[in-house]
């Protein structure tokens, strides 16, 4: 996977790679880019991969700005990973507008620690979205009210009932969480990834994506981190399911 980093201050764009070379993570090709007008002027002709991900700043101080270099990016490649560097978070209505689809976004002014953490998670998310690419996955498609929701399935960490909403549903996936209207019966049919769980009553599991369960606590958490309460029986049935795999518990 190649990381580009692109943003018109030096320091700013030092920082990140500071942190980047921290982290240390493996297979990671850093790229960075000393001069946005250039590699804008030489985008038509720049090959742009599937797992490529960028770090862009969201207001480029030049002719063009970080989000018109991003919709030139992804109309080169609608499955690479853009993830927008900003000191705010106002123009996520027109980032959505111009189709772009962020992987996420990096607070400039976030201090060290959380900004390590959210460039390793961003970085995690597109490592975890591009291995399940090579899996020729089902996508499933979803009626949110206005518009259709394509996620593939194994990018789907848990489906949940949402209490005191009736056939709401909260889809929680590696890119984010929506809201749909359907019933938790009906998706357990149109399901068919092996490694789904659909023996609890409110819930849908991934077990792929799961990294620990705890019975006594009546947890599982998930490779982001997330943790989703389901009681200790469901803790169980859970943990049962997984016998063979890797997989710590309590």
């Amino acid at each position: 996977m190649r990381l580009f980093i692109i943003d018109d201050q030096f320091a700013i764009r030092n920082h990140i790679m500071a942190i980047v070379k921290r982290l240390n993570i493996s297979n990671l090709k850093l790229k960075e880019v000393t001069n946005e007008q250039t590699f804008y002027k030489q985008l038509e002709s720049f090959e742009i991969l599937d797992d490529d991900l960028f770090f862009l700043d969201i207001d480029l101080k030049t002719y063009f700005t970080g989000i018109d270099l991003a919709e030139k990016i992804r109309k080169k490649n609608q499955n690479c990973f853009i993830v927008f560097i900003t000191a705010f978070d106002s123009k996520g209505i027109e980032v959505l507008n111009r189709g772009i689809l962020p992987l996420g976004y990096l607070l400039k002014d976030e201090e060290d620690s959380l900004l390590a953490a959210n460039i390793k998670e961003n970085i995690g998310v597109a490592k975890l979205t591009q291995r399940g690419r090579k899996k020729n996955q089902r996508v499933l498609i979803f009626d949110n009210f206005e518009n259709d929701i394509i996620i593939p399935e194994n990018n789907i960490y848990y489906i949940a009932t949402v209490p005191g909403s009736r056939r709401m549903l909260l889809i929680k996936h590696i890119q984010g969480e929506y809201m749909i209207k359907d019933q938790l019966s009906q998706l357990k049919t149109a399901i068919q990834g092996p490694n789904f769980y659909t023996g609890l009553k409110s819930f849908i599991i991934n077990l792929e994506l799961i990294k620990r369960v705890s019975i006594s606590e009546g947890v599982i958490q998930f490779l982001d981190e997330d943790i989703l309460e389901i009681g200790k029986l469901g803790a169980r049935k859970i943990k049962n399911s997984l016998k063979g795999m890797e997989i710590n518990g309590s």
